[in-house]
């Protein structure tokens, strides 16, 4: 990752990932990834960098 202190959007996520946004937003619900929200809707969750890589090595994700 580039910058590692720079909050990702649920797509910025999705699209290093190489997968759909509902995915990330199925994990996130099942508490396998972290994220915060940052206002009230869930346009506003943010994912950590390395949280993201955490979840990519928890489900084994081979990142393009």
């Amino acid at each position: 990752m580039s910058e590692a202190g720079k909050l990702l959007t649920v797509a910025q996520a999705a699209e290093l990932s190489a997968c759909s946004t509902k995915t990330l937003r199925r994990a996130i619900d099942a508490g396998q990834l972290q994220a915060c929200r940052l206002g009230q809707g869930a346009k506003s969750d943010r994912i950590h960098p390395n949280d993201l890589e955490a979840w990519w090595a928890l489900s084994r994700v081979v990142v393009p």
